[in-house]
C-alpha cells in the first residue's frame, strides 16, 4: 500500500467519523429538545439531578427547530420589522447557485 493511498483512505475514514459523531449528537439533541419515547429515561433522570440538569433542559427545550432568517442588506428579522413580513428570495442565487438569500425590500 502506497504511502498516498494510506493517506486519502485515512482522511476518508476520519470524515466519515465526524460526518457520524455530528450527526449521532444532532440526534440526540433534537430527541432531548423535543421529546421521544427512547429519551424519556434520560429526561427523567435530567430532571432528579438537580439545578444544572434542570437549566439544561430548558435550554434545549427553548432551542428553536429553525433557523432565524435574516435579511442579507440590513439583517433585521421579520419580527423587528413588523407584523406578517415576509421575506423575499433571490431567485438568481437559488437557481443557481442553490443558496436561499433573503431580503425585505426596505
Amino acid at each position: 500500500m502506497s504511502l498516498l493511498t494510506f493517506i486519502c483512505m485515512a482522511a476518508i475514514s476520519d470524515g466519515i467519523l465526524a460526518y457520524f459523531l455530528i450527526h449521532a449528537a444532532l440526534s440526540v439533541l433534537h430527541d432531548l429538545s423535543k421529546g421521544s419515547t427512547g429519551m424519556d429515561p434520560v429526561t427523567d433522570f435530567m430532571k432528579s439531578q438537580g439545578p444544572f440538569a434542570t437549566a439544561w433542559g430548558k435550554t434545549l427545550a427553548g432551542v428553536r427547530d429553525k433557523p432565524v432568517v435574516r435579511c442579507e442588506h440590513c439583517t433585521k428579522t421579520p419580527e423587528e420589522i413588523g407584523r406578517d413580513v415576509k421575506f423575499m428570495l433571490c431567485s438568481v442565487c437559488k437557481s443557481k447557485l442553490d443558496f436561499p438569500v433573503h431580503y425585505c425590500s426596505q
